[in-house]
């Protein structure tokens, strides 16, 4: 996976927003916590993928 033009290692993270916060990057969040079932329903973590495409990272 490239974040921010690097190249970041994953391999059993649930979701890229654990990648992302893996690799030390901060990325904001208001609804998500690990522990429970994902609901992405505010929107803070979204991100672009390769495609342009605007995704919650943390329910991809």
């Amino acid at each position: 996976m490239v974040i921010n033009g690097e190249k970041v290692p994953f391999a059993d993270e649930k979701n890229i927003l654990d990648v992302v916060r893996k690799a030390g990057i901060e990325l904001p969040t208001f609804c998500y916590y690990s522990e429970l079932s994902v609901y992405g329903a505010c929107r803070m973590c979204i991100v672009e993928d390769s495609q342009g495409n605007v995704i919650a990272s943390c329910s991809t």
